[in-house]
């Protein structure tokens, strides 16, 4: 199993971001994580780059070629149920403090 220790470091230290695409295919608002950020978080924590898709060669309008980093999202899926596990639980207990204290 992910230590939520672990998972809880990612999900906090995680930064969304909005950006536009300049690509014509792509063109337009976007949400996601930039892949440098993501790294240096991921290497802080002791991950390796298993989060990051490499090579990615994009041209650009001059026409020379760009290496990119994208980010492997479905890598973060296990630890957002992990968070939302440890969450729901936490929940459930202050509920049920809550029913006691009300009850006395």
């Amino acid at each position: 199993s992910i230590p939520i220790d672990l998972s809880r470091k990612m999900i906090e230290g995680s930064q969304p971001r909005s950006f536009e695409y300049v690509d014509e295919d792509k063109k337009g608002k976007r949400y996601g994580m930039i892949a440098q950020e993501a790294r240096r978080l991921l290497n802080s924590l002791g991950e390796t780059d298993a989060y990051l898709e490499h090579g990615i060669t994009t041209p650009t309008k001059d026409e020379s070629l760009v290496n990119q980093r994208t980010l492997d999202y479905l890598e973060y899926i296990p630890h957002l149920i992990n968070v939302c596990k440890d969450l729901m639980s936490e929940v459930e207990s202050l509920k049920e403090e809550i029913a006691k204290l009300k009850n006395t």
